[in-house]
């Protein structure tokens, strides 16, 4: 699910003419289309991280850790790709902006199934302060 949501993204982009490329930096920040070419990949794969590194022994901390890690970041590029979705949204592209946010509906829903922990994962440097 991962996977199609990163290629209709290209797809959709394509087609708006907009490019799947990377974005200059500009003094404003980034547009929203900027944010869903930056997350399209990146949530592919830090899913599919999240569920390798899941499949570890379970008696590997690291590996559970690593898992719970990835599907944070997952869930974070999840709600930072739709919001920016929700600002790209027109008459002319309903159709396939509410298809790439049922996606990431759906792929925040398996997440939160088989991460349940990944919501309150503390990443030191980004959530909390390295001490």
């Amino acid at each position: 699910m991962a996977w199609e949501y990163a290629v209709r993204v290209a797809l959709v982009l394509a087609a708006t003419g907009g490019e799947v490329t990377t974005a200059k930096p500009r003094a404003s920040g980034p547009e929203p289309e900027d944010v869903v070419v930056w997350y399209h990949l990146r949530i592919y794969l830090r899913v599919v991280r999240a569920l390798i590194s899941r499949e570890k022994p379970l008696g590997s901390s690291d590996r559970r850790e690593d898992a719970t890690g990835s599907a944070k970041l997952a869930l974070v590029s999840i709600e930072r790709s739709r919001s920016a979705l929700q600002s790209l949204r027109s008459a002319a592209n309903d159709v396939e902006i509410s298809g790439l946010m049922a996606l990431l509906d759906a792929l925040e829903r398996g997440l939160d199934e088989r991460f349940p922990n990944a919501r309150s994962f503390l990443r030191i440097g980004l959530d909390c302060h390295a001490a």
